[in-house]
């Protein structure tokens, strides 16, 4: 603590104007749960940094520019989300196909009719 003491009182002596802008230095910065949330995005990135150094090669920032360009946007992002729940209930290929086989048999029946 003593070194906490002795830095307060040299910031005291060195008059009120610096006090001042430590004080506004000090509204500046991030709150506690900014840095806490910071804090706990890098440290969920770090597993990351190997296979982004592999990515990168010998400092190649042209293919992060390019990965990142591929990166959607917040907008983006919230369409597919919200896009979700109807991607798992549609069905799979094999299903489709026969829909589609379906259709164009109906619709051959159908022109048929018609003449």
């Amino acid at each position: 603590m003593s070194g906490w003491k002795e830095l307060l009182q040299d910031l005291v002596k060195t008059g009120p104007d610096n006090i001042k802008k430590l004080i506004e230095v000090a509204d500046k910065l991030p709150s506690d749960t900014t840095l806490q949330s910071l804090n706990t995005t890098i440290n969920a990135l770090i597993p990351y940094i190997p296979q982004l150094e592999k990515i990168l090669g010998d400092s190649n920032i042209k293919n992060l520019e390019r990965l990142v360009k591929k990166m959607p946007d917040n907008e983006t992002l919230g369409r597919l989300s919200k896009a979700l729940p109807y991607l798992e209930n549609m069905p799979d290929k094999a299903t489709l196909k026969q829909l589609i086989e379906k259709a164009d048999s109906l619709k051959g029946f159908l022109d048929e009719l018609e003449k």
